[in-house]
């Protein structure tokens, strides 16, 4: 009876429905076997798309989905699961953090940012507060580079 149990669980955490509901929870962090990651936290759904930048003030930037007008291209922003594209760049996340259960629902994503032919890294916050909006904010911004050497 102990080796028929045994051999259940093997067979319902060998499962990949199992594997794939744990990872993404954020449980499995890295299978022994392999190098690459098991679990990659994404944005949400309600993020994705296209969003116009508001033209706000401050530090915190409140973008509307949908396209931005015609003399508004450098206000456009698409966000991806694993990026974001602006207008003469984008950021790839390299790694992306689950908010808290309670409060405020801020995604914390790290990404390596380019535009033109200078790149940086960059952690921003993200959330989506239900009410048709998407907030940012660049919470930090590393140095500059070039391809021939260091910008400021």
């Amino acid at each position: 009876m102990t080796i028929l149990l045994a051999g259940v669980a093997v067979l319902v955490l060998a499962s990949p429905t199992y594997a794939q509901s744990r990872a993404q929870e954020g449980l499995l962090k890295r299978n022994p076997h392999r190098k690459e990651e098991i679990s990659r936290v994404e944005l949400p759904t309600e993020m994705l798309g296209q969003w116009c930048d508001e033209l706000g003030t401050g530090e915190v930037t409140t973008s509307i989905r949908g396209q931005c007008p015609s003399d508004g291209a450098d206000r456009m922003m698409n966000v991806h699961h694993d990026r974001i594209e602006f207008h003469e760049g984008g950021c790839k996340s390299d790694k992306i953090s689950r908010p808290p259960k309670k409060g405020l629902q801020i995604y914390k994503v790290e990404g390596t940012c380019s535009s033109e032919d200078v790149t940086w890294k960059a952690t921003m916050g993200f959330w989506y507060a239900g009410d048709g909006k998407l907030y940012s904010q660049i919470i930090e911004k590393g140095k500059s580079k070039a391809k021939g050497g260091d910008l400021q």
